[in-house]
């Protein structure tokens, strides 16, 4: 079985990301370690089994801010919190910009926000907005967001159906809900995760699998596929990873690492393969429909 265990973002000053993620979020600074290609602050969240880690490298900065575009194929990651109001006041206090929190149609309950980079952090209340339990609705000074999880890696897709076989194929994802969004000319968003996950509804767009989502402790793959997109020879994704800030790679866990090398080999699935030092482990790199890197450790 596979597990999302982190996301790797790029860092132009490491110093001033782990301040943010640690003083401002209440990460946890749990590893620092240098390899072949860089130095890696590995960031524990609060809660939740997925972490975040910072790639440098001295030889790959950019005196230029992240800009996230639409036609990137790494778009923003999301946290899953408790009490959305409570964050909204401790970035307020802060003097950190967000929006305000709202409930987006049978979404969920949002807020926005960049860390010191640019780079996009959503926060999604685990209920929403009218199910908000009545304790958390109560005006108090915050001085923190509450409890943190890792719970969305949001990348973009022009053929969600290539890309959800491949997540099911080679990663064991499920794909368990599906959401449309009549906003602008409209996307869909998938989100995949562990297969061994049941939600309450078998039907993956029911209502009462969204809020059962963002309870979970796990990370999860989020699609956003636009309407249309594959049909419009103008339209291309841009590979993140290929930029100096951005994405670098997603993380799984593999129970079995040879038996993954014969599943990539018996489907003449291209991939890579080396030797961790630093952690003293094998991995194995195989890249997306959509050119996004997949580590398997």
């Amino acid at each position: 079985m596979m597990r999302i265990t982190s996301l790797q973002l790029k860092t132009q000053n490491p110093a001033q990301a782990v301040a943010f993620y640690t003083t401002i979020l209440g990460l946890t600074l749990q590893e620092k370690f240098e390899n072949s290609t860089g130095t890696v602050y590995i960031l524990q969240f609060p809660e939740g089994n997925a972490h975040l880690e910072l790639w440098y490298n001295p030889t790959n900065t950019t005196t230029e801010s992240y800009q996230q575009d639409a036609q990137d194929n790494y778009w923003k990651y999301s946290v899953f919190v408790e009490d959305i109001q409570q964050a909204h006041r401790f970035f307020k206090n802060k003097g950190i910009s967000s929006n305000e929190p709202y409930q987006f149609g049978d979404i969920g309950y949002l807020m926005h926000t960049k860390d010191q980079e640019s780079y996009q952090i959503e926060f999604i209340q685990k209920s929403f907005q009218q199910n908000t339990p009545t304790d958390a609705s109560e005006p108090k000074f915050s001085d923190t967001t509450g409890p943190l999880s890792l719970g969305l890696l949001t990348l973009r897709t022009k053929d969600p159906v290539k890309s959800i076989q491949f997540y099911e194929q080679f990663l064991g994802l499920k794909l368990l809900v599906r959401m449309y969004v009549e906003r602008g000319s409209g996307f869909t968003l998938y989100f995949l995760g562990r297969k061994d996950l049941t939600p309450p509804s078998a039907d993956i767009d029911a209502l009462e699998n969204r809020e059962w989502l963002y309870h979970q402790k796990e990370a999860f793959i989020e699609l956003q596929y636009y309407w249309g997109s594959e049909h419009q020879a103008d339209f291309s994704l841009q590979a993140n990873h290929a930029k100096q800030a951005g994405l670098k790679q997603i993380k799984f866990a593999s129970e079995n690492l040879d038996n993954f090398r014969k599943l990539l080999k018996a489907k003449k699935q291209t991939y890579v393969e080396g030797f961790d030092t630093s952690s003293q482990q094998p991995w194995v790199q195989i890249m997306t429909p959509d050119k996004h890197p997949i580590v398997i450790e």
